[in-house]
């Protein structure tokens, strides 16, 4: 007699995101030749561009709580690189 948990969906232990809990995340370069040996590169990376803050799943009470955010703040980080 085959085993009771064959027949379960491979995909069972998998979670679905809650809503709004999605972020975009962009970057910008920009490569700058100063002579013919030197080049600068600016890196500019963006992460949760749209700022959305995200909405906190349910606790165990059913109650959604407002204080918190589901996704990380807005960043921004910038470089520079010279190569030669």
């Amino acid at each position: 007699m085959p085993s009771p948990w064959t027949c379960l969906n491979p995909r069972r232990n998998q979670f679905v995101l809650g809503p709004k809990t999605w972020n975009l995340s962009a970057s910008l370069f920009k490569a700058v030749r100063i002579n013919e040996r030197f080049t600068l590169r600016i890196n500019m990376d963006f992460f949760n561009v749209l700022n959305m803050p995200g909405i906190t799943m349910p606790a165990a009470n059913g109650i959604l709580p407002n204080q918190l955010s589901n996704n990380e703040p807005r960043n921004l980080q910038m470089t520079m690189r010279l190569q030669w």
